[in-house]
């Protein structure tokens, strides 16, 4: 007589909950024109387009040390726990790094695109390098 486990496999859990983060990831990057959270930022603010590829821009440009720490900062650890879940699904550094960067360009290209936030190649780097910390 088989038995049937009622726990689902680790690897559903993973994936699970790698689709659920990246619907946060998705949520808080691209529809903050469609609600707010606190004073975080104002919905009305968001519909831009802009670009910047300038790397490290922020550390010239910046007026406040705090638009630098919520930027690289918030960046980087907004993907380490993509890279933990993507690394424990997939279980090679390379390709969670690929997966990151992907996941993150994919965002980036589509914000300018649909004029839903400030495309920045900083964010990118940033959201890389977070991939690549949790994988590691």
């Amino acid at each position: 007589m088989r038995t049937q486990s009622s726990r689902p496999a680790p690897r559903t859990a993973v994936t699970v909950s790698l689709l659920a983060y990246s619907g946060v990831i998705i949520s808080l990057t691209m529809l903050k024109a469609f609600f707010m959270i606190g004073l975080l930022w104002q919905p009305d603010n968001q519909r831009v387009r802009g670009l910047s590829l300038v790397p490290l821009n922020d550390l010239w440009e910046s007026s406040s040390l705090f638009t630098q720490l919520f930027g690289y900062g918030g960046n980087f650890a907004f993907f380490v726990p993509f890279g933990v879940l993507a690394y424990l699904l997939v279980g090679r550094i390379g390709l969670t790094t690929l997966l990151g960067a992907g996941f993150s360009l994919l965002i980036e290209v589509s914000q300018f695109v649909f004029q839903l936030g400030f495309s920045d190649i900083d964010d990118f780097l940033f959201n890389t390098l977070g991939a690549v910390t949790g994988a590691v």
